[in-house]
């Protein structure tokens, strides 16, 4: 089998559509369109938590939006229960890639890249494109009780509806101190401080005063379960998983790793950028090679399960 014939593949012959299918769906498409451009209708961008609760799902004033990835997510009978009585009230949208792009790099920007998943950039994405929409004054609003995304939401300039009044009081932007060194670095994806190598990197908050004089927090309690613990004796082979406590040893043991076979059409490469996939991954490789979590004895004896019946 030639090279060629591993990377092309024949995709399967589309099923017919039937007319009327055809153009009931794009006359639903343009009636959310036009419902979404009208600036006299009151429009909520709801994520799960919100549709959990029931938040303005009955109201025939408000119109409710969400993504698709969104009703992924309810599983519970209380959540399926509540979508069945909002008696199609609930639209399903997408954002443009150009609005996800513009959250994700302001969210970099407040260090809560990391803690919003790609469902919540696409929520606050689908507000920010709705919003861009109306010159005058909003009728937009996100509805969540995430406080990551109320973070992101309000230093945006976006309205904000807090269900049950679980609203954040102060913004906050977040960077990564390293307590070893006192390094500072805005990248909070490390989990290695960039200037001395040990992984002794904290979240902190991140403030300005009035004279333009930056401030780092200090945050006081350490961590210190599984710290006790003397390192276990080191172990050849191939298999063997040594624990990984600077930079540089991550480093090493990925130059020696064998490189695999990587396929193209893979998930991460179609949504994910091809960087952004290896940049995740890279750091899912420190925990795997360094032999999980080391906040735990590892010395102690696994259990190994076996079908070998004893005599």
């Amino acid at each position: 089998m030639s090279a060629w014939s591993k990377i092309v593949r024949d995709d399967p012959a589309p099923a017919p559509v039937d007319a009327a299918e055809a153009s009931a769906a794009a006359a639903a498409e343009a009636t959310l369109e036009s419902k979404l451009r009208d600036a006299a209708t009151l429009k909520a961008v709801v994520d799960a938590n919100a549709v959990f609760k029931g938040y303005a799902l009955t109201d025939p004033n408000v119109l409710c939006v969400t993504i698709a990835e969104v009703l992924d997510e309810i599983r519970d009978a209380k959540g399926r229960d509540a979508v069945a009585a909002s008696a199609g009230a609930l639209e399903v949208a997408e954002p443009s890639e150009e609005a996800i792009e513009a959250v994700k790099r302001f969210a970099s920007k407040t260090g809560d890249v990391h803690a919003l998943s790609r469902v919540d950039m696409k929520l606050i994405a689908l507000a920010y494109d709705l919003e861009g929409r109306f010159e005058l004054e909003s009728c937009v609003s996100s509805v969540t009780a995430d406080y990551a995304m109320q973070n992101v939401i309000l230093q945006m300039g976006l309205k904000l509806v807090a269900p049950d009044g679980m609203r954040i009081e102060h913004l906050r932007r977040w960077v990564l101190r390293c307590h070893a060194c006192n390094e500072i670095t805005r990248n909070l994806t490390r989990m290695f401080c960039p200037k001395c190598g040990n992984q002794t990197l904290q979240k902190v908050e991140h403030t300005v005063t009035r004279d333009g004089v930056e401030q780092f927090g200090v945050r006081k309690k350490f961590v210190l379960r599984g710290s006790k613990y003397t390192l276990p004796a080191p172990k050849g082979g191939r298999n063997a998983k040594k624990i990984i406590l600077r930079e540089d040893q991550l480093m090493s043991v990925r130059l020696t790793k064998k490189q695999v076979g990587e396929d193209v059409f893979a998930a991460e490469y179609n949504e994910e950028s091809y960087a952004d996939a290896k940049h995740f991954a890279s750091q899912k490789t420190a925990y795997e090679i360094g032999g999980g979590d080391v906040r735990r004895n590892p010395n102690e004896r696994r259990h190994v399960a076996t079908n070998r019946r004893r005599k």
